[in-house]
């Protein structure tokens, strides 16, 4: 398929696209206008990093950058957790599950820094705003307890490193009097030195555990926010309307591969094998007038351009006139044939070429609806020697180049009649007698008829109605006519809309100046 194929897919289905941007987007925006409204708030934290009980004594630190990476990390999932939720549902009394909050809930770090981002939703925005601060607060409060219960850890460590060591001077006191050597004194003074030492320590740890602030705080807390955050719908329209727009498009597309009727050019090429000679619009027929040909009826209107058009393919196509019997017929009843036939005799009748219009359809003929004819006498008195030729063929008014052969009375046997040598024999002579002969047969899959008088024309032009032919009966005719080796010189889709460039071409041609 190229651009042009694409196109006609999007242009025969537009309703449906049109329908389906229309739903989608339409529910998108009740959807939304029907949702509770959805407000949200932010908390900002610095996370520290350092422990306060290490600092105290001095221990060494890690890499920083590898804390800061990985230490971060943990206090975003610590702040999402199911305990610190859990506390907060307690703190604030909401009437939620640990799981519905988990949703309404985000916390982020902010690129490759300290800060975290506490994001809460709720339905109101002073809601959205105690959340986001409560478990902030949490954090804070929790990391505060973490660093109280290090410093108290290391404070312990402290005072029983400094009973041991009481003990231990208490001891060295008694002994040091009694060493002359002076090793008992060095030592007992190395001992009350880090006893103060460590004395020391301990009070700046009960001093810092007074202090503690924990390692986090609030940077900035969050306040309510007047604005929804959800629904928007105009946001959900337009998202609606994008997704309906490409809902539609492969809705088109897939109807289009399921349809089993014949709808575009490409169609009608891919099953027949033939060119698409013409393209006539779709005639809106008139109530209590007869049904005349389109070229006679509307002489400036698209219809009878469009079987201009044809004439003229025709011509190109057979450039050396070697088409002299050109039968017209199509896959099934309604297509459209008979119609065709008599206004491609008319035009080219029009264009100066002697033309003899046969109606070989016994069953329905049509010559005397499309035209100022009678069907009392015609082809069947021809063949059954009652009527001379001379004396069947009737000329229309107004068309002194287009003769009319109508069908007569029915025969008992159509399709024995059509095939039989006196029909060879009439075709012959109607050969003679004009540059065109159209023969109007039956379709091809209600009768044998068309099969039966391929054997007497030079070639065969189908007719297939769009949106109504159907592919199967199309690929059954075209197997039908290569079984008798007919010779398809092309496709006529009726029925095809209007091009409404050349439809005001038309109207400009035809308008008075």
């Amino acid at each position: 398929m190229g651009l042009r194929d694409y196109l006609d897919v999007l242009r025969r289905r537009l309703r449906l696209i049109v329908v389906s941007l229309l739903v989608v987007g339409l529910s998108a925006f009740v959807v939304s206008a029907m949702q509770p409204p959805i407000y949200a708030s932010q908390a900002q934290v610095v996370v520290g990093q350092q422990d306060a009980g290490t600092s105290v004594l001095g221990m060494s630190l890690p890499d920083q950058a590898q804390v800061s990476e990985q230490g971060i990390q943990t206090q975003v999932q610590l702040m999402s957790s199911s305990a610190f939720l859990r506390l907060v549902i307690d703190k604030l009394g909401l009437r939620t599950t640990v799981e519905d909050l988990s949703q309404r809930i985000s916390v982020s770090e902010v690129g490759l820094t300290s800060l975290v981002i506490v994001r809460a939703s709720a339905p109101t925005p002073q809601e959205a705003a105690d959340i986001a601060n409560a478990l902030a607060q949490r954090y804070v409060d929790w990391s505060r307890e973490q660093q109280v219960a290090s410093i108290k850890a290391a404070a312990t460590e402290v005072e029983v490193s400094l009973g041991q060591l009481a003990q231990r001077i208490a001891s060295l006191v008694t002994t040091a009097a009694q060493d002359s050597t002076g090793v008992k004194q060095q030592e007992l003074a190395t001992g009350r030195s880090l006893y103060g030492s460590l004395t020391e320590k301990l009070n700046q740890m009960k001093i810092s555990e007074s202090l503690a602030t924990g390692s986090g705080r609030i940077f900035e807390a969050a306040t309510p926010d007047p604005l929804k955050v959800s629904p928007q719908p105009l946001l959900a329209t337009g998202l609606g309307l994008l997704a309906g727009l490409i809902i539609g498009i492969g809705g088109a597309f897939t109807a289009d591969a399921l349809d089993n009727r014949v709808v575009s050019e490409a169609t009608a090429l891919e099953l027949y094998g033939a060119p698409v000679l013409g393209r006539i619009p779709a005639q809106e027929a008139r109530r209590g007038t007869p049904n005349r040909a389109a070229v006679l009826e509307q002489p400036d209107g698209p219809a009878a351009e469009s079987y201009r058009s044809l004439r003229n393919n025709l011509d190109f196509i057979d450039f050396e006139h070697k088409t002299k019997v050109l039968l017209i017929t199509s896959a099934t009843p309604a297509e459209g044939k008979s119609t065709t036939a008599a206004n491609l005799a008319t035009v080219l009748s029009q264009a100066g070429s002697d033309v003899i219009l046969v109606t070989c359809d016994f069953r329905k003929p049509a010559a005397d609806m499309l035209f100022d004819v009678t069907n009392e006498i015609g082809l069947s008195d021809v063949l059954f020697g009652s009527v001379s030729l001379d004396s069947a063929l009737q000329h229309p008014a107004d068309l002194p180049k287009l003769r009319i052969l109508a069908a007569g009375p029915t025969p008992p046997n159509p399709s024995e009649l059509l095939g039989s040598e006196r029909m060879g024999s009439l075709v012959a002579e109607l050969r003679e007698r004009a540059q065109w002969v159209i023969l109007d047969t039956p379709p091809i899959l209600a009768v044998s008829d068309a099969g039966a008088l391929a054997r007497w024309s030079d070639a065969v032009l189908v007719v297939a109605r769009s949106g109504k032919s159907r592919r199967e009966a199309a690929r059954r005719a075209r197997e039908d006519l290569d079984r008798v080796g007919a010779s398809l010189l092309g496709v006529v889709l009726v029925g095809a809309k209007a091009d409404p460039l050349s439809h005001s071409y038309y109207g400009y041609y035809s308008s008075s100046r």
